[in-house]
């Protein structure tokens, strides 16, 4: 048997390996009545064995395809778990350009506003994917709209002593 299509049959979708087993196991692991009454109990007899791996490969497979689908959903939730408390210290060291920008976040109680896109904190502030571009649309004049991320609002609302001034703090509780 040609190796590229072994790969081919290995790269079937996991409901497919699923279906397999499934047919398999009902073949194999109920009373003869029952295949019987499908007019497959000689078939059955008959191919056992290869029934059998077929069962157990498909099970392989399957086990495999969903550990597989499991970790990768597991890293990117642990990897923006990580990424979002780095930038939660991130923060607390804001320049006053990031922080100015940020205020108007807060002030305005907007989760958008127009950004030149010459402003390096405002790259810097997407780089570490505090804010971000919503359009690619915008203006030379009066530049492109950003976003803060949902989780930066409400970190900034519980802390807004990181970005806001004494005076712009009072009003702000108010």
């Amino acid at each position: 048997m040609d190796l590229s299509k072994i790969i081919e049959w290995v790269k079937l979708p996991t409901k497919v390996w699923v279906t397999i087993a499934t047919a398999c196991a009902l073949v194999l692991f109920t009373d003869d009545n029952f295949n019987d009454f499908l007019g497959i109990k000689e078939f059955v007899k008959l191919y056992r064995p290869y029934i059998g791996v077929i069962f157990l490969v498909s099970f392989v497979f399957t086990i495999v395809n969903v550990s597989e689908y499991n970790w990768k959903k597991f890293r990117r939730w642990s990897n923006t778990r990580n990424r979002i408390k780095y930038t939660k210290k991130r923060l607390h060291n804001l320049t006053e350009g990031e922080r100015k920008i940020l205020r108007y976040f807060l002030l305005n109680n907007s989760h958008s506003q127009q950004i030149l896109l010459d402003d390096g904190d405002a790259k810097e502030l997407e780089v570490y994917k505090i804010i971000s571009r919503s359009s690619s649309i915008g203006s030379l004049t009066y530049g492109f709209t950003f976003n803060i991320q949902p989780w930066a609002w409400d970190y900034l609302h519980k802390h807004p002593e990181l970005i806001l001034s004494y005076d712009e703090l009072k009003t702000f509780q108010q």
